[in-house]
């Protein structure tokens, strides 16, 4: 969870920085593992019940690519911004917009390079590694209707 103790925050502004796991933040994202803690920089600044959060998330992270399924690694540094009006709560709860801010950096594809050639769909061979032996399937009499 990162939460700010709300008496904390002086009137002005405070820095402050933190360190969460991805177990910490309940990340469960198929395909991606986290390889170091994420570092979480904020900088709050409060006017009267006005919060302004300005934070960058900075992490590297294990990737499954969705092409050739091998393992390559990333770096993950993204910032947010967040207003709250608050109401009197003793902490601010930014867990969810951490969390959100992280998910919304990845690719809906995983792939390690633009270059990926991936698998082979008759043999499974890795294209990136090494060429294989299998043609393409023949097209039936519907694809020799179609073909232009």
């Amino acid at each position: 969870m990162v939460k700010i103790t709300v008496a904390h925050i002086p009137d002005g502004q405070l820095e402050l920085e933190l360190e969460q796991t991805a177990q910490d933040l309940d990340f469960d994202i198929e395909g991606v593992r986290f390889s170091t803690p994420l570092q979480i920089r904020c900088l709050v600044s409060k006017t009267g019940s006005e919060i302004y959060i300005k934070a960058q998330v900075k992490g590297r992270t294990e990737l499954t690519c969705t092409r050739c399924l091998e393992k390559f690694d990333r770096g993950l540094e993204e910032k947010f911004n967040h207003y709250y009006k608050w109401q009197g709560e003793p902490e601010l709860d930014i867990t969810d917009k951490v969390r959100e801010t992280v998910i919304l950096s990845f690719s809906m594809k995983l792939i390690c390079n633009s270059e990926c050639k991936g698998l082979c769909p008759m043999c499974g061979q890795n294209l990136n590694l090494a060429q294989c032996d299998c043609r393409p399937p023949a097209m039936g009499s519907l694809g020799e209707k179609i073909k232009i």
